[in-house]
């Protein structure tokens, strides 16, 4: 190769040049046209895939059509017939809507007149609903402390106990609520 080189003389490297250039120009002409085959290779295959997309659309759509005739033939009614049944549509879930709230609210008149037969039922509600009206935790224990000594069931003072055990657990007086387990287990009343 270095002989080669050593051979060619100034004169004639510009004809290799040229030659080399001619060559690399024709090698770029044809991946170019092969790079465009592909373009359109490929573009073809888009539209092709695009087109069979939008045929099995439409196929759908037809589909659609033969299972729902109904709303085919809502669709085809005048403008006017259509916001009519819209409305109706919106009248009947609201209707549905109401009936279930209706429902929902007897249900908990139901729950509360059960609760209300119920001595220790009764206690439990009025005792989950005690920090909402006595927030201090101090006069809380105290209330419940005296309700437990005026009550004589048995049922319900264990209720109490319980609550009591729940809110002195997190606190400083764990002595305290060792006691109210303690009674718990040994079943003390008071």
């Amino acid at each position: 190769m270095l002989n080669a080189y050593r051979m060619t003389s100034w004169t004639t490297l510009p004809v290799l040049a040229l030659a080399v250039a001619v060559s690399g120009f024709i090698a770029d002409a044809a991946f170019g046209q092969d790079r465009r085959s592909d373009d359109d290779f490929r573009s073809d295959r888009i539209d092709r895939v695009r087109q069979e997309r939008e045929a099995r659309d439409r196929e759908s759509d037809r589909q659609m059509d033969r299972e729902r005739p109904e709303r085919r033939e809502i669709d085809d009614r005048p403008r006017d017939e259509r916001m009519d049944w819209e409305r109706r549509q919106r009248e009947m879930q609201m209707h549905r809507t109401e009936m279930e709230m209706h429902h929902l609210h007897v249900e908990r008149i139901a729950s509360q007149a059960r609760i209300a037969n119920d001595e220790v039922l009764a206690a439990s509600f009025a005792l989950e609903h005690l920090p909402e009206l006595v927030r201090n935790p101090q006069e809380r224990r105290e209330i419940m402390i005296d309700m437990m000594h005026d009550s004589d069931n048995p049922a319900i003072k264990r209720l109490i106990r319980m609550k009591l055990i729940e809110y002195t657990m997190h606190s400083d007086r764990r002595d305290e609520a060792l006691e109210h387990v303690r009674a718990l287990i040994l079943q003390r009343p008071e």
